[in-house]
């Protein structure tokens, strides 16, 4: 008896009856959306298929017989702190700032100014 064959109740049986309509699964099955791996290739090729994740960015989708059971998904990270960038925009602020500051009428506080056009 084959893996696919194996009496099942429920919807579980629905979905192998289901997956073996279409014939059976490849190793390393491919969606256009997410990688598919079987528990099997997982289990023979772990080291490999966690560092294409890490390098490549994209999850990889876990099969028992057909279904998805689990999902392994890259760590997002956050980019290193740009001194740099983060001066440039700092300084883009203050000159927004400035031109704000020229053009902003004398004696008119930013309440007011918001409560005028407000009403």
């Amino acid at each position: 008896m084959r893996e696919h064959d194996v009496p099942s109740s429920g919807r579980t049986s629905a979905l192998v009856a289901r997956r073996a309509e279409k014939g059976p699964l490849s190793d390393s099955e491919s969606t256009d959306a997410v990688r598919r791996v079987g528990l099997r290739e997982l289990k023979e090729r772990m080291s490999e298929i966690v560092r294409q994740v890490e390098e490549d960015g994209e999850a990889v989708d876990i099969t028992r017989r057909g279904a998805v059971i689990a999902r392994i998904v890259p760590v997002q990270t956050k980019p290193p702190f740009d001194r740099e960038a983060f001066e440039r925009r700092w300084a883009e602020h203050e000159e927004f700032a400035r031109h704000i500051s020229d053009g902003w009428p004398e004696g008119v506080t930013a309440v007011d100014a918001i409560r005028d056009v407000r009403e």
